[in-house]
């Protein structure tokens, strides 16, 4: 501005020279001394203002700026922290955590994603104590997560810089104390080393810290002191990297419990499976110092394993071929099956996986609903024998045609004689049965052949028997004597005779009930048996 002045001064005296020469007289010198006396008068004015201006810093109006530039020039590994979000990270913050030249990736991020899980609350606490300036330089050990996930231990403190209330200025040193080791005195010794469940600790370096005994029997080799030996030597090489690699999780925070299978090699040689639960090594205040894992031998169930798979491609391709279906299924109301081989496919027009767990409908759904109560009286009334079940009835696949099966299956029985499953194969067949031998078949009695035979009745009665002694229910015994029986046999024949017997249960329907069976007994009797009802006929 003055030299802007000086040099409109100088050209102000120019041009009155050149007019006072041009006039002559006293004009010229008065213009001059005219000039001059305006000329100061105006620098004065431009001097005064210029002393009443404050003196402001260039980069004032970019406090941002300012706060990296700080930042930036500090020595130790620092970050500007604002809003919770990294702002910016000099090149020893870069360097600490190995992302190098990748400024990009970090400036943005949450600072809580380059903490520590179990130290989100000590960063939380640190923060705010550097945003109120109260407790600001007061450090805080933290952990700080590299680039590849692992970790390092540094000493932190925040401080909230002047100009930029919402941002602080995160500091790290690594003068942090180093992990406590873990050893057997941190763990109680005496009742771990009378257990036969292996315990071992690993710290985050991958040696061992402490083993039990079970260790030891399990290792084969009591002589060596496992401490500082690294786990992984221990493990099959196809175990080493995961076991490791999850492990490495554990430490970090990034799982909170591990349950697996992994194979575990002794002294001479020979291989153990073992079920191995493991879950971070924390001390009391909080930090990780490694791994604290147990292991339970599962050897003897992998081989019963492996040679039950070894074993199956015979029975499956046995099963795929079987004209038929073999399952295995619940005893509850439904029949849930629990396995289902590939016959079922043809035989009910539903896959194997749809009729397993009741997925699309259930096996008691197929079968036809005015044959449901005589299988279920049928299976259940073997099952209270112990005696395998045959039976034949009617079921409606998938297509909705009605069509005959065979079954013929047994129970599965626990210890205490709990019915656990149901086994059996189930198969087409082909019968021409009429109303009348259906009525007869409802009946329990055999198409052809008449009523039920005494065994028959024998059966029934041991199982309406049992259930009532186990539920608690009454039951009855019917006699109903047919007048004239052996007269209308001979006038009307066997069938004939069958078809009026038909005919005289329709007439008593009213009377029947779930496990009802019509059976000849002697002297051409009928017998009625039924549960939980007092009903009478006579003929």
């Amino acid at each position: 501005m003055a030299l802007y002045l000086i040099s409109a001064w100088a050209l102000v005296l120019l041009y009155c020279a050149v007019i006072g020469a041009w006039t002559g007289g006293p004009t010229a010198p008065a213009l001059g001394v005219g000039t001059l006396m305006l000329g100061a008068i105006v620098l004065q004015a431009a001097n005064f203002g210029q002393a009443r201006r404050p003196l402001r810093p260039a980069n004032a109006a970019d406090p941002a700026a300012v706060a990296a530039g700080l930042c930036e020039a500090v020595s130790a590994p620092a970050a500007l922290v604002a809003a919770g979000l990294v702002r910016h990270a000099n090149r020893a913050f870069l360097a600490l955590l190995e992302f190098g030249g990748r400024r990009d990736e970090v400036i943005g991020l949450p600072i809580s994603n380059l903490v520590h899980p179990l130290d989100q609350g000590r960063l939380g606490v640190l923060l705010s104590a550097g945003a109120d300036c109260e407790g600001a330089g007061t450090p805080a050990v933290l952990r700080m997560l590299k680039a590849d996930g692992s970790s390092v231990k540094v000493q932190a403190c925040a401080s909230q810089l002047d100009g930029t209330p919402a941002a602080s200025l995160l500091q790290l040193g690594l003068d942090a104390l180093p992990a406590a080791s873990a050893t057997a005195t941190d763990i109680s010794s005496v009742v771990l080393q009378q257990l036969d469940l292996v315990v071992v600790s690993v710290d985050s370096s991958g040696a061992m810290t402490y083993a039990n005994r079970a260790w030891e029997r399990l290792a084969g080799d009591p002589q060596v002191d496992v401490r500082g030996r690294v786990f992984r030597a221990y493990l099959h090489p196809e175990d080493r990297d995961p076991v490791e690699s999850d492990f490495s999780r554990l430490i970090n925070g990034r799982l909170d419990s591990l349950a697996r299978e992994a194979r575990l090699i002794s002294a001479d040689g020979s291989v153990h499976w073992m079920d191995l639960r493991a879950h971070p090594y924390v001390l009391g205040d909080g930090e990780v110092i490694g791994v604290l894992a147990t292991l339970h031998e599962i050897t003897p169930r992998k081989k019963a394993e492996e040679s039950a798979t070894a074993g199956r491609g015979r029975p499956t391709t046995l099963l795929a071929n079987f004209p038929g279906m073999v399952y295995r299924a619940r005893n509850d109301a439904d029949w849930t099956m629990d396995f289902v081989s590939d016959g079922s496919l043809e035989l009910t027009g539903f896959e194997p996986f749809e009729l397993v767990k009741n997925a699309r409908t259930s096996y008691a759904q197929l079968i036809h609903p005015e044959d449901r109560e005589f299988v279920r009286q049928q299976v259940e009334s073997n099952l209270a024998l112990r005696k395998p079940f045959g039976m034949t009835y009617r079921i409606v696949d998938a297509q909705g045609k009605e069509s005959w099966v065979w079954e013929q299956g047994c129970g599965v029985f626990s210890s205490t004689g709990e019915v656990l499953a149901l086994e059996g194969f189930i198969t087409g067949v082909r019968m021409r049965a009429s109303a009348d031998q259906q009525a007869l078949r409802r009946l329990g009695i055999q198409p052809g052949t008449g009523p039920a035979d005494e065994p028959h009745l024998r059966q029934a009665l041991s199982y309406v028997l049992h259930h009532s002694a186990a539920a608690r229910y009454p039951c009855a015994l019917f006699w109903i004597d047919i007048d004239d029986f052996e007269r209308a046999r001979d006038q009307l024949g066997t069938r004939g005779a069958d078809q009026a017997v038909a005919l005289l249960a329709d007439r008593i329907d009213g009377a029947q009930a779930p496990g009802t069976t019509v059976a000849k007994a002697a002297l051409e009797a009928r017998q009625r048996l039924g549960p939980g009802h007092c009903e009478f006929a006579d003929e």
